[in-house]
């Protein structure tokens, strides 16, 4: 079974902009970065542990050009306190980041894809 999936999604900015990264998902985590070939660092890694929802979007967004339909999907996570521990309850924190892919069936498989991740990370859950 192949446990990691990578490839390219666009990350929508606060701009409503969208912009590529190359994303990278693991039994750990789900991590992306500005292209393919600087891998040593990420722009952002969400623990699979701290995924409170992926919401799948009917609505298609377009670039700001125009020219390009994104099908998008939201990730809301929780982020860890000073402590270092991820916090849940009324008074978490969390922030929600929106992917976008040109096609369909790359939506909805990276959708599947960090499903079965969580569904893993679920089943040891104590």
């Amino acid at each position: 079974m192949k446990k990691n999936h990578n490839g390219v999604l666009y990350l929508k900015n606060r701009k409503s902009n969208f912009s590529v990264k190359w994303c990278v998902l693991t039994n750990v985590d789900f991590s992306y970065f500005s292209d393919k070939y600087s891998l040593a660092i990420p722009k952002e890694q969400i623990s699979l542990y701290s995924v409170l929802s992926i919401t799948r979007q009917s609505d298609v967004e377009l670039s700001e050009d125009g020219n390009v339909e994104f099908h998008v999907f939201d990730i809301a996570f929780s982020i860890s306190s000073s402590s270092g521990k991820i916090s849940y309850g009324r008074t978490a924190k969390y922030i929600t980041r929106t992917f976008g892919a040109t096609s369909i069936q790359d939506r909805d498989t990276w959708i599947d894809k960090i499903t079965q991740s969580l569904s893993r990370k679920l089943a040891t859950f104590t």
